[in-house]
């Protein structure tokens, strides 16, 4: 029990301990000043450091106290970072750096570039470089601050006094851009912003702040937006004022353009607030903005977005997919870019959560649906004109990118599948893409399409006599000759002028079931006098008696003859045969024959009967 009651009180040594080193430090940084982190150059020593931020050698003591690795005050080797006392009003104009996200690289004047962290001042001739997906905030003495984003580089110029007395502060962009923001400015401060051959003059406005881009393009061109407050920019000899909500570009070597109104900030943003992306790909879009010729979006850790996360610019469509993100909670903005290259106001920063960063394995899923009517015949399944081919297609976890239809190995377009279709038999295929590049290809779909009708043909039957039985059994008896008197019996009537031209139905085929086509002779009788006549669902064939009638064109006589009319569908079948006799305006009768197959593909016939001389 001792042993443990030992260990309690050595804990309680470290803490104690603990405590004293955080009030000893306490004591070295005197109430009302500050600490900053400065980088060592050649010949520094700390009485001469504390001199420069001080204006006074008096406190270097205590500096040399924030820095108790340090043995000589009089011997520093360059690139040290040593803890520093500020005052309130430093002497030598400086900025700090405040935020530091991702690969940013600083150049204290002389030495070489080196990587930068928070706290670290620069000053006048030092260099501060954000590299992709990267991005630093400098804040200057006066509270205004200077942000990097991706790809850009500044260095400080030799500040001094103008004629009036006010304080100058000069940054020169040497690539990409910079932003300067300040809620409020000294009258006794100036900010000039150099760029390529263009200088920029930021003001403050009617709010006091100022919020305003310089971009340094190509060699020596440049673009100056503002955003708040106003800007004077001059070059080649020609200076304009750029008002608060419009810009300029200026060339290598000419003047500044007049200045134009910066685009509208975009609306729309998807995903809503709160969403979350559970995996790899994240997709963010919004509503187009007119005048737009392309966008830039940014995924930052804070809504003014000094703390970049990824960038992308040059975006030719308002959707943006990023990929590789680590989860965490984000903000994301877009930017509507003009056709000159002048970037307008961002959208307000929306948040959004990444909560897992998972791989998307999976290819998507889909199906085919097929509509419309069909039929089936020996095995295979035809379809009519109107057969409707959709494409369903689904990926739950980065959505589908994009979709290729094929028929027979040629591209074509959704609308193609919905029809009207030709006769034909077709391979239709479909390749998905999803959000993670996962793809799959379904089919193919083998389709069989008739749009055809059937073919009617007849023939008259020369040397068949009243054959008024079609069935597979045979002939009634007597039923021949009992046909050929009432044939000749019709004949007379109308050679007598008592009987109208007319047609019978004698008989039709084997094909329908037998309680069809095995009737009685005395039913056909009965039909026989049915002067208005109609059959339907026959199939392949029937006979047509024709008793003293002629076909027109044909000039056959065929009293005592049979027309046989057939019906072929190659495809998918015959399903429907329907017959008229039908008055004509004058003595003559009309014959029509309607073929309907199983598709609904019709065809129709009609002949014209005159009386025999």
């Amino acid at each position: 029990m001792r042993r443990p009651a030992r260990l309690k009180n050595a804990l309680l040594t470290i803490v104690v301990a603990t405590c004293a080193v955080t009030a000893a430090s306490a004591q070295i940084v005197p109430e009302g000043y500050d600490e900053g982190t400065h980088i060592v150059r050649a010949g520094d020593t700390l009485r001469g450091i504390t001199r420069a931020y001080l204006g006074s050698e008096d406190l270097w003591e205590r500096n040399w106290r924030l820095n108790p690795q340090v043995k000589d005050p009089d011997r520093l080797f360059p690139l040290q970072r040593l803890r520093i006392l500020l005052a309130p009003q430093i002497a030598r104009p400086t900025a700090r750096l405040i935020t530091i996200s991702g690969d940013v690289e600083g150049k204290p004047a002389p030495n070489d570039w080196n990587r930068s962290l928070e706290d670290d001042l620069m000053l006048e001739r030092d260099g501060i470089r954000a590299n992709e997906d990267s991005s630093t905030v400098m804040r200057f003495t006066d509270g205004s601050e200077l942000t990097l984003r991706d790809k850009s580089t500044v260095f400080l110029r030799v500040a001094g006094r103008s004629l009036r007395g006010i304080e100058q502060r000069s940054v020169e962009i040497l690539e990409g851009q910079a932003d300067l923001a300040a809620v409020t400015l000294p009258q006794e401060a100036e900010i000039e912003i150099v760029i390529g051959g263009a200088v920029a003059t930021p003001m403050t406005g009617d709010s006091g702040g100022i919020e305003a881009r310089a971009r340094r393009v190509g060699a020596g061109g440049a673009q100056v937006m503002v955003f708040e407050g106003l800007s004077e920019v001059e070059s080649g000899g020609t200076t304009v004022t750029v008002p608060q909500g419009m810009g300029t570009a200026v060339s290598e070597a000419g003047p500044p353009a007049p200045p134009e109104k910066l685009l509208s900030a975009a609306v729309g943003l998807m995903p809503a607030p709160g969403e979350q992306f559970e995996l790899e790909r994240s997709r963010f879009s919004w509503e187009a903005v007119d005048g737009a010729a392309d966008y830039t979006v940014e995924l930052c850790r804070d809504s003014s977005c000094g703390d970049l996360v990824r960038r992308q610019t040059a975006i030719g469509e308002n959707a943006w997919e990023v990929s590789d993100i680590p989860p965490g909670e984000y903000l994301w903005r877009v930017t509507a870019v003009s056709g000159s290259g002048l970037d307008g106001y961002a959208s307000e920063a929306r948040p959004v959560q990444i909560i897992e960063n998972r791989r998307d394995h999976e290819p998507p899923t889909g199906r085919f649906v097929v509509s419309g009517q069909s039929v089936d015949v020996d095995g295979m399944t035809y379809y009519g004109p109107d057969l409707d081919i959709r494409f369903e297609v689904e990926d739950e976890a980065t959505g589908i990118d994009s979709v290729t239809l094929m028929i027979d190995g040629r591209e074509v377009a959704a609308e193609v599948l919905g029809g009207p279709w030709a006769t034909g038999d077709y391979e239709v295929t479909a390749t998905a893409v999803d959000g993670s590049d996962n793809s799959a290809t379904f089919g193919p779909l083998e389709i069989h399409v008739d749009a055809d009708p059937p073919m009617i043909d007849w023939t008259v039957e020369g040397d068949v006599l009243l054959v008024s039985y079609a069935g597979t059994s045979e002939v009634p008896s007597g039923w021949a000759k009992r046909s050929r008197k009432w044939a000749r019996r019709e004949l007379k009537r109308f050679d007598r002028g008592r009987a109208e031209p007319q047609w019978t139905v004698l008989a039709w085929s084997s094909a329908l079931p037998r309680s069809i086509h095995s009737f009685d002779p005395d039913v056909i009788t009965r039909r026989r006098s049915h002067r208005r006549f109609s059959l339907e669902r026959l199939q392949t064939q029937v006979l047509v008696f024709a008793p003293a009638l002629v076909i027109e064109g044909d000039g056959g006589r065929l009293a005592e003859r049979l027309v046989s009319i057939e019906s072929v569908d190659e495809r998918s079948g015959q399903v429907l045969m329907k017959i008229w006799r039908r008055p004509g305006p004058d003595a003559r009768q009309w014959l029509e024959i309607e073929a309907v197959d199983r598709l609904g593909n019709v065809d129709v016939v009609r002949w014209s009967f005159s009386p025999t001389d």
